[in-house]
Order: structure tokens, then C-alpha cells, then sequence
């Protein structure tokens, strides 16, 4: 089971690999917050909005009979998913912060 604040990212039965924040993690729900889907694009991958027609501040339930598999995303998603969604880099592990 996930925490809440967990960045995860879900592969669903339908083949969509998503990136989200979790808000709650029951038995069969994680309900969790600014769903982006990962998309090939040009340039390579890219974060998109995963349900178009929804408030994009909505917290939505996925069932976890839709998920195959999910897991804590990587370092460089989790920055990608908190640029997308607050418009905040964060600095790279490997970043020597200087004072």
C-alpha cells in the first residue's frame, strides 16, 4: 500500500501509464490527485492531462482491478510530475547547492 503524498505511477489494463500523487489508498481504491499520462512525443516523453473532461484539481478513484502493475516513480518523474502540476523544478540529486 501507498502513503499519502506518494508520487506512483500506475500502468492500467488498458495499457495508459499514468503519474499521480496519492491521496488514499484503501483495499481496492487509491483515490489520488492531478492524474498526467506518460506520451510519446516528438522530442520523447511527455506529461499530459489524463482525463480531459474533469476539473484538473479533482481527486479521482482509480479501482486497483484496472491497475496491472504500479509502483514509487522514478526520481526524474516524480520532478517531472511536480514541474507539470505546480510549474516548480526541482534541483537534480546530483546539483551541488551552493550558498
Amino acid at each position: 500500500m501507498f502513503r499519502e503524498n506518494d508520487i506512483v505511477t500506475f500502468k492500467l489494463v488498458t495499457g495508459e501509464e499514468i503519474v499521480a500523487r496519492v491521496v488514499a489508498d484503501t483495499d481496492t481504491t487509491v483515490t489520488i490527485y492531478k492524474p498526467l499520462t506518460l506520451v510519446h512525443n516528438g522530442q520523447g516523453m511527455a506529461l499530459i492531462q489524463t482525463v480531459m473532461s474533469v476539473r484538473p484539481d479533482q481527486e479521482l478513484t482509480v479501482q486497483k482491478t484496472a491497475v496491472v502493475m504500479s509502483g514509487l516513480s522514478r526520481d526524474e518523474m516524480t520532478s517531472a510530475w511536480i514541474e507539470s502540476t505546480t510549474g516548480l523544478k526541482t534541483p537534480s540529486k546530483s546539483s551541488i547547492l551552493m550558498g
